[in-house]
């Protein structure tokens, strides 16, 4: 089997290929750095793939836009530009050199920022929350016409946040915290967030790479389980050897605070719920996350 991963050089896509190839899956590694099989420039409607696909039975688009140079309409459109149109590009010479499955890493986001005491499935109504979800969500709705145009199967991903060594985003900037601070403020916090660990999700892309019951399904992804943000960020100081203090801060005084700094997306995204429902993962696949939360943060390094 030959599968062709973009964005092979990211934080995803780096550990995908390293774990593909644990698998025995020949890889073709397409990135935008040195280092590849196959070197792109800029991902839009005018990319030129072709070669980069040949004899490929299956493609994992990872590659995406995730930050914006602007808010509002020139950051919506930078982010359709590549995550959509730039998708959808992939796609369609992907189907015209006889690609016969093509999986998409979307974004819990399409299903919205928070739950309210019902999980997201994938059946969830679709509420995009930011520029970078409703790009993702509008390549996700192109896909589907793709592969009733040209009969390539579709598989699509939703996965929560993604932690683990090198993880970027907000679980980099709590590892940060942790390793500068004994204190932290969530000791009454007590939502419910679910998340994935890399070695989780790579295990999940190469189930929906190998099991023929993925085609044509979307599934939402996460380790199986909600946790709290106390119970979380105690995880990373547990995996980094920290002894850390948990302060009783009330959620709504750190909302406010969150707010005058400007800041409130971001802690949104840490002290609301958040959580998936992956029964149809586990029905229809038979997958079962192989890594413990407390197995993953130990691989973390203290540097």
């Amino acid at each position: 089997m030959r599968v062709a991963v973009t964005g092979a050089n990211g934080f995803l896509g780096s550990a995908l290929g390293k774990y593909l190839l644990s698998k025995s899956i020949d890889v073709v590694k397409i990135q935008r750095r040195s280092g590849g099989d196959h070197i792109i420039g800029d991902i839009n409607a005018n990319t030129i793939w072709s070669s980069a696909l040949e004899r490929c039975d299956t493609v994992i688009h990872t590659a995406a836009k995730v930050h914006a140079p602007s808010n509002g309409a020139d950051g919506l459109a930078s982010f359709m530009d590549v995550n959509r149109d730039g998708t959808l590009n992939l796609a369609r010479q992907a189907a015209a050199q006889g690609v016969k499955r093509f999986i998409f890493i979307s974004t819990i986001g399409v299903h919205g920022s928070k739950t309210n005491g019902q999980p997201f499935n994938e059946e969830s109504p679709r509420q995009p929350h930011s520029d970078y979800a409703k790009s993702k969500n509008e390549a996700e709705l192109g896909l589907r016409d793709i592969s009733c145009e040209t009969g390539m199967e579709v598989v699509v991903i939703r996965p929560t946040l993604i932690y683990g060594q090198d993880a970027p985003g907000n679980f980099n900037r709590l590892v940060r915290l942790i390793k500068l601070s004994p204190v932290l403020p969530f000791s009454r916090c007590d939502n419910r967030r679910s998340f994935i660990s890399i070695n989780n999700l790579c295990d999940f892309i190469f189930t929906c790479v190998v099991n023929p019951d993925a085609a044509n399904h979307a599934f939402v992804i996460s380790d199986g389980h909600a946790v709290s943000i106390r119970d979380f960020t105690n995880a990373i100081a547990d995996g980094l050897g920290k002894k850390i203090l948990q302060l009783p801060v009330p959620v709504s005084v750190m909302l406010r605070m969150a707010k005058a700094f400007s800041c409130s997306f971001q802690a949104e995204q840490l002290l609301c719920d958040l959580d998936v429902d992956i029964t149809k993962s586990t029905s229809l696949l038979k997958w079962m996350p192989p890594e413990t939360m407390a197995v993953a943060m130990s691989k973390i390094k203290c540097e």
